[in-house]
Order: C-alpha cells, then sequence, then structure tokens
C-alpha cells in the first residue's frame, strides 16, 4: 500500500531540497523525516536521494517517482475536496475573479440563475485585470478565475480547465458609413475610432477607453466608434437592429479561450463548486452565438 502521508514527504524534500526546512514545512521533527524517507526507500528497494554536504537532491528514479507521486496527490485532495463539498450545505460565501469584459457577460445572468428566490449563497466578485486576478488566486484570496489562460503564467500552480472559445466581433451602430457593406479591410475600419478596454497594446489608439462594457456599447450606439466585442453581449442590439457586426475581409476570426482556473490542491465548497458549474454553464451557452444568424439571440441554456 502505497502512504500518502509518505508521498508528501518525498515531495516537499524534493521541492526544498534540505530535511531541516522540509521537516519544518511539514511541521514534523527531522529525524521523523528522515525515517520515513529511509523507510519508503527500503520497502520499495529504490534510493529517491542522493545526500550530498549542501544538501539533497533527487536521483533519476526519485524525479520519476515525486513526478507520479504529485499526480497521486493531486487526485487525492480534489476526491477528499469533492467528498467534503458534498457533504456542506450549499450555503456559503463564494469569491469568484474576472475582467471586466467577463463580468458583463457572466454576471447578470449568473444572478438570474443563483438568485431567483431564496439563497444563502453570497457571491463576492472581484473585477481586475488578469495578474491580478492571478496574484489574488496565488494568494487564496479567490476561490476561482475566469479568465483567458493566454494570460497566466506558465508557472503558476494552477489548474486550467478550458471550457469555451468565444468568437470577436468588429460591432459598429447600424446606419454607420460601414455597416452597409459586405466586407470591410481592416485598414479601412481602423480609420474609424476605436472604443476598446485599457491594455498596453492599445495605447496609441484613437477612440474611448473605458473597463465599463455597457458604457462601451451606449458609445457604440451613439457615435461612429467600432468595437470588438464577443457575439453574445450584443445578441438583442443585432437581433432588433441596432447594431450590426462587420466580416472583416483580411483577417481571419477572431476569438479567445476561456477557462475556470483555480489553484491546484484548492478544496472548493459544495456553494463555489455550484458557482463555478453555473459559470461553465453560461460560457458554454455564449460560444454557441453567432451574430450573422438571420435572427441573432444569445440563449446560455443551450
Amino acid at each position: 500500500m502505497i502512504d500518502l502521508a509518505r508521498l508528501h514527504h518525498v515531495v516537499a524534500l524534493a521541492r526544498i531540497g534540505s530535511f531541516s526546512r522540509a521537516s519544518e514545512d511539514l511541521g514534523i521533527t527531522q529525524s521523523a523525516l528522515s525515517r520515513s524517507i529511509a523507510a519508503f526507500e527500503r520497502h520499495h528497494r529504490i534510493r529517491l536521494f542522493d545526500r550530498r554536504r549542501d544538501g539533497v537532491v533527487p536521483t533519476g528514479a526519485g524525479r520519476v517517482m515525486v513526478e507520479r507521486a504529485k499526480a497521486i496527490l493531486d487526485i487525492a485532495d480534489g476526491l477528499a475536496g469533492e467528498l467534503e463539498a458534498h457533504g456542506t450545505s450549499m450555503a456559503g460565501d463564494v469569491s469568484i475573479g474576472m475582467g471586466p469584459m467577463i463580468a458583463s457577460l457572466v454576471l447578470p445572468r449568473l444572478g438570474a440563475a443563483l438568485f431567483n428566490g431564496e439563497s444563502g449563497l453570497r457571491i463576492t466578485a472581484s473585477i481586475k485585470s488578469g495578474p491580478d486576478l492571478f496574484a489574488d488566486l496565488a494568494a487564496d484570496k479567490l476561490d476561482f478565475v475566469l479568465a483567458s489562460p493566454s494570460h497566466m503564467q506558465a508557472a503558476l500552480d494552477f489548474d486550467v480547465q478550458i471550457v469555451a472559445t468565444l468568437p470577436l466581433v468588429a460591432m459598429v451602430r447600424a446606419g454607420h458609413p460601414l455597416a452597409a457593406r459586405e466586407t470591410v479591410a481592416m485598414a479601412e475600419l481602423s480609420a474609424w475610432p476605436f472604443a476598446y478596454q485599457q491594455g498596453p497594446w492599445q495605447s496609441s489608439l484613437r477612440g474611448v477607453v473605458c473597463d465599463n462594457y455597457h458604457i462601451l456599447r451606449e458609445i457604440v450606439l451613439t457615435s461612429s466608434c467600432y468595437w470588438f466585442i464577443p457575439a453574445c453581449f450584443v445578441a438583442d442590439d443585432v437581433a432588433q437592429g441596432r447594431l450590426v457586426a462587420l466580416p472583416i475581409s483580411d483577417i481571419g476570426p477572431q476569438s479567445f479561450d476561456m477557462a475556470v482556473i483555480r489553484r491546484r490542491r484548492r478544496r472548493l465548497s459544495r456553494a463555489a463548486l455550484l458557482v463555478a458549474e453555473e459559470s461553465e454553464h453560461l460560457l458554454r451557452g455564449f460560444a454557441n452565438f453567432s451574430p450573422y444568424q438571420e435572427e441573432a439571440s444569445c440563449d446560455a441554456s443551450t
């Protein structure tokens, strides 16, 4: 039988490289850690670590063992979290993070889905840029984040579940000089003012910069600004003829992946699992919308 406690000892020692510091991290004595590692090596007839004057390093076999131990511990911790979640109340606090665009898409519908009657939930939404969200997630300030994994540093210890690819389309108001065109070149479009969220690569663009997508929508409806936006966000405006989607002739379809991102080995409450599941459901529904359908609609229940 594999002892999960000893797997924790092996992984901690490989990560820290010192019996004394690893034992402090684990909350056990150095002698207890030494006995645990020695017993593991003796029982399985394998040498996991080379002992050196400046510390310990995994052997070739030890490196393979450590990676497999990490995978086993992740599975065990995930199972423990699910069992705990299913055994607790649905009520509770849930902290989620997202950028302004996804917040504008998800939060109104999330509220409609989860607060249409009595509820013991309290959702706190943190709306920030990607790096700030991931810093908060790493510090255990958030249960999970809804964001594009392209904004995430590869080294961070997160689980990433991509749930949808959201199409981005160029939008202008009905009556805009470009609205009647069958196709538009990007150079023609960029001659007009742009409505967009602040970003370092966009600092030289002409137009309106705002992190509130509902305000950006009003600006586009009442000006000559163009806008790149997930198609579903303006479904009603497209269906009622207030906004028009512009096919761009010289660039391919634009989209971005959306994922539910959580800290590895973080146990979510049943309430947090419910909110994450509903968020995934909404995002998958958004991905199904096409702005070029004759009758545009955004049904997140599909």
